[in-house]
């Protein structure tokens, strides 16, 4: 009980210390802003109001950050951390992979706390509604365990679709969230718990995967969506 005490007294310092950077960042920046000139220098920085914020790895160094904080297609309309006003502005092209190895950190960081998160509440949760259902684990494993893992994807698909820069980033996400579970997830739990697995459950799920799978790629291969497709 102590050591679980101590550890989520470490992780709420931990996001205290990063809220009260980007407190400090953000006061700086505010600080700043008046001097920035609200047009791009003219080392070969194009003067349009929006530019491509990916255009920003072929500027001169010194004119990264005024890049980053003018330019409206960099900000972010989410989140507590601006990344990419960290990793232009408050560290020198020098320590560039020191900032990088940050953020892996912290994502890494982010993923054991999900990992707890559905170890301790989603999964009992889980457990005590299929019981009270009376349902197999094969039944709630395509139907609660797949909802509850795939509305954080779907919501994101919503939202990435939105913008026409991520729309490719949405369909590699849900793909690359399905090769993930079928192959490292399944695997690392085969190697730590050794288990039997039902042949017709597991023959059915791979099948509806792989015609899932074709059919998106004949919508991608076709270029439209019609109303029976969707459906």
């Amino acid at each position: 009980m102590a050591s679980r005490w101590l550890d989520l007294r470490w992780a709420l310092s931990v996001l205290c210390v990063l809220l009260m950077v980007e407190t400090v960042s953000g006061a700086r920046g505010s600080s700043t802003g008046a001097h920035i000139s609200p047009q791009f220098p003219a080392s070969g920085v194009n003067q349009t109001p929006v530019v491509d914020c990916r255009k920003v790895c072929g500027l001169n160094v010194s004119d990264r950050c005024d890049f980053i904080r003018t330019n409206p297609d960099c900000r972010s309309d989410g989140g507590y951390l601006d990344y990419l006003e960290g990793i232009f502005c408050h560290f020198p092209p020098s320590l560039l992979p020191l900032a990088v190895t940050l953020y892996v950190s912290w994502l890494l960081y982010l993923f054991l706390i999900l990992g707890v998160t559905a170890a301790k509440f989603f999964c009992p949760n889980l457990s005590a509604i299929s019981t009270t259902l009376k349902l197999s684990h094969n039944v709630a494993g395509v139907t609660f365990l797949a909802f509850g893992n795939g509305a954080p994807d779907i919501f994101s698909a919503l939202v990435a679709f939105s913008d026409p820069h991520t729309a490719g980033l949405a369909l590699g996400a849900l793909f690359g969230a399905g090769v993930l579970v079928t192959t490292v997830v399944a695997g690392g739990i085969t190697i730590l718990h050794p288990f039997m697995a039902a042949s017709r459950p597991f023959f059915r799920d791979v099948v509806f995967y792989m015609v899932a799978v074709f059919l998106t790629f004949l919508m991608l291969f076709r270029g439209r969506v019609t109303l029976a497709w969707a459906l």
